[in-house]
């Protein structure tokens, strides 16, 4: 992470409440890789030792460069091993010490702090998050905007499971006609894959449509549904290939680039929190 960007944090959080600096600023970290269902812990326990917040798991994913403050350490004798305890976007999590870049003396830092400096460090380790979740919101509406200016945006696209009594896999879309245009037609082209990551076919074809019909006006929303789109349920995820628009006016319109035009789950995550 870099140090300038830090360091401004830093100083939001000290300038926004009006007051000198604490004693101890809040120490960030950043995590090394991707992890999935990281565990979390009470904010009962952030103050304590206490052995419980092992015990929690949770659905929240870190991105690998997340940065994250640094709320202390826990040994978790279960386990074996110690786990840092951090702060973000409103969680507190628990991360395995080799997962985390951050300073090396970390764990004595937080052994010279008595209780009072401690709740001192967690009140601007807390409003450093809350600067981070609100700078990480002004980048998604920036992310959005910018993905807006091509005129078309996927919300969300996916593969789900039919029903556990029949073997058959959906795939659902929805987008945003960013356009001043009035969508006449939208045709998505797409193939999905199994867990080997080959392409599964249909009928003897991999590349599959799905069209769809408006009107779709000027940033309308709209979802598109094909149910059965494969007869087997080993289909694990999909890519779209291309989309072609049809506007009202007769015009038409491919987009082939389809990662530049979707919205990854982090900005609709800070998107639909600032509403």
């Amino acid at each position: 992470m870099n140090k300038i960007f830090l360091t401004l944090v830093i100083l939001i959080y000290n300038y926004s409440n009006a007051q000198e600096p604490i004693k101890n600023d809040p120490i960030p970290g950043v995590i090394k890789k991707n992890l999935k269902k990281v565990k979390t812990f009470s904010l009962d326990y952030i103050y304590s030792d206490n052995v419980n917040a092992c015990y929690s798991g949770s659905d929240i994913e870190l991105k690998k460069r997340d940065v994250v403050i640094m709320a202390g350490v826990l040994f978790c004798p279960t386990e074996n091993k110690f786990y840092f305890k951090a702060i973000f976007r409103g969680n507190n999590v628990l991360v395995d010490t080799s997962d985390i870049a951050t300073e090396s003396n970390i764990s004595e830092k937080f052994d010279d702090m008595d209780m009072k400096q401690y709740r001192n460090y967690l009140d601007g380790a807390f409003l450093a998050d809350k600067t981070l979740m609100t700078l990480d919101t002004l980048n998604a509406k920036k992310q959005f905007l910018e993905i807006c200016k091509q005129g078309l945006v996927i919300v969300s696209d996916k593969v789900y499971d039919e029903s556990e009594y029949t073997s058959g896999t959906g795939f659902k879309v929805e987008i945003l006609n960013a356009s001043t245009k009035t969508i006449k037609y939208i045709t998505f082209n797409y193939v999905g894959y199994n867990s080997v990551d080959d392409p599964v076919q249909q009928f003897g074809k991999s590349l599959l449509t799905l069209k769809g019909i408006g009107p779709i006006k000027s940033f309308e929303t709209s979802t598109y549904d094909k149910e059965y789109a494969w007869l087997t349920d080993i289909v694990q995820y999909e890519y779209i290939k291309s989309i072609t628009v049809q506007y009202m006016d007769g015009t038409s319109r491919v987009f082939k680039n389809i990662k530049s035009i979707t919205l990854n789950d982090r900005v609709k995550k800070y998107l639909e929190m600032d509403n």
